[in-house]
């Protein structure tokens, strides 16, 4: 009986190489920035639609919620200038699935400096709870250990591919 190597995980391969240069650049990027918010955003894992049918959440539709969530975030947060002028949140966020968890978000956050932690964490809440898949969210303050929790190895074995956790089309990285 052969041996998978370990980066041989759920059936796809992880190179080392990969993980590591993305949590060098989520270290990169959010070094820059004034602080760090970590937040879990769960996700329904059915919901009944108008029709009466229930239909059960995917990677797609998850993926979807978080793209709506932060244009909703955005707006929020920077009014009208989030449309006119592009201002946007900064936010890396990355997907995850377990069969205790369901599938749910860890998502880094810069928290806007003319706004207290409290009232963004409350937009945040409004505006996933608003999210036709949004269910609860988690706060905790981010730090250097943050990087190397969302590249964690395990609730991902759902995805096809490792990378595929990092939900790119819904990262901000720089703002105006």
């Amino acid at each position: 009986m052969s041996e998978f190597p370990s980066s041989f995980r759920g059936g796809v391969f992880a190179a080392p190489d990969i993980t590591s240069a993305i949590q060098s650049m989520v270290l990169r990027e959010t070094s820059t920035w004034t602080s760090l918010l970590f937040a879990s955003l769960n996700c329904r894992s059915r919901i009944r639609i108008d029709e009466g049918a229930i239909i059960k959440a995917t990677e797609a539709r998850a993926r979807g919620a978080f793209v709506h969530f932060g244009n909703m975030l955005d707006r929020a947060v920077h009014g009208r200038a989030a449309q006119r002028f592009d201002r946007r949140v900064p936010r890396i966020p990355f997907l995850e699935y377990a069969a205790d968890r369901e599938w749910h978000f860890h998502v880094l956050i810069e928290p806007p400096y003319f706004m207290t932690r409290q009232a963004f964490i409350e937009i945040i809440e409004k505006s996933w709870s608003s999210c036709e898949w949004g269910s609860t969210c988690h706060f905790r303050e981010g730090d250097e250990g943050s990087a190397g929790y969302v590249t964690k190895e395990r609730s991902k074995a759902a995805l096809e591919a490792w990378t595929d956790t990092l939900v790119v089309e819904g990262v901000v990285m720089r703002t105006k």
